[in-house]
């Protein structure tokens, strides 16, 4: 999923050639002047289980590997890497294939990935979401929240796409959300935005099941919980240190006036943090000062359309 989420378009659920290639490459699967593990060979190898279901299953995008195609495709490149000859005139490294199926996860992928990938969404949960802080802010904005899930999951639906579901948020209804609020910039981006949403769903054991299918690729409202509490461990927001320092009264009023001058990217860019950077402040904190963000980005939508504020709680017709 964290090669998937580097896709230019909505199918964050597949590995295109472009993305297999990143992996190739940063992962340095190919080995040169091989007679089998080349790159020329693990690009047929991707082409070979891509096309080689008589009948495609549900919901596999073409010219793209769903997961379990992506599985095959490792257990290839592993008997090509150890199985078969290296190179020429040179014995196979192993004969057992589970034994070269470890070696490459093991020694070769594990050190080169980008530790995102191997990040473990239950570790997050019970550091960040699942504690009693973070659960109270969630409840104090509670009903501004679920209108805010309850209208970006309302969104027009292909009437094809059996996976939307007009009742929870679908990755296109998400990013429209962050898009909406100002979240994505240059210190937030685009595919950070939609690993946030990768991250925060529950999984299924049959993806091309229609029912399962439709739970892997929407947000439910705890989800989406989940998935606000990522991103404010992934996007700089204001500390009460900061905010105190200003004279405002949270980090929405900061960013405001931050905006209004000119200086808020200057500002984020100063303070860029990823997604394992050690927060400046407990996490409950951050998730606060991100919610008044995202209040008072449309509240200023409002004011500058001429209707006044509501304060804390965003009714329908604002959003």
């Amino acid at each position: 999923y964290y090669y998937a989420s580097a896709t230019s378009d909505l199918d964050v659920y597949s590995i295109g050639i472009n993305e297999f290639n990143t992996f190739i490459i940063e992962c340095e699967l190919a080995v040169p002047d091989s007679t089998d593990c080349a790159k020329p060979h693990l690009e047929q190898i991707f082409i070979a289980v891509d096309s080689g279901q008589k009948i495609k299953e549900s919901f596999n995008s073409k010219h793209a590997l769903s997961r379990q195609e992506f599985l095959q495709v490792l257990v290839r490149i592993a008997a090509a890497r150890y199985i078969k000859p290296r190179k020429r005139g040179l014995p196979p490294l192993h004969s057992d294939l589970s034994l070269a199926i470890r070696e490459l996860v093991t020694n070769v992928i594990a050190p080169r990935v980008d530790p995102a990938a191997l990040q473990v969404s239950n570790d997050f949960r019970s550091q960040m979401v699942y504690i009693r802080e973070t659960d109270e802010v969630l409840s104090a904005f509670m009903e501004t929240l679920e209108l805010l899930y309850s209208i970006y999951s309302d969104g027009k639906h292909d009437l094809k796409d059996v996976t939307a579901d007009s009742k929870k948020l679908g990755i296109d209804e998400w990013l429209s959300l962050c898009d909406d609020l100002e979240l994505i910039d240059d210190e937030f981006t685009l595919r950070e935005a939609r690993l946030c949403f990768l991250w925060s769903r529950m999984r299924v054991a049959d993806e091309s099941d229609a029912a399962q299918r439709r739970a892997m690729c929407n947000l439910r409202i705890e989800d989406f919980y989940e998935c606000l509490v990522r991103l404010a461990t992934m996007k700089r927001v204001p500390t009460d240190v900061e905010v105190g320092a200003a004279g405002v009264a949270d980090g929405g009023e900061l960013v405001l006036a931050l905006r209004r001058s000119g200086e808020y990217r200057s500002w984020c860019m100063e303070r860029q943090q990823a997604w394992n950077t050690t927060l400046e402040q407990p996490i409950w904190q951050a998730v606060h000062h991100l919610i008044t963000i995202m209040i008072l980005t449309v509240e200023d939508d409002v004011l500058a359309a001429g209707a006044p504020a509501t304060g804390k709680r965003l009714s329908r017709r604002q959003i």
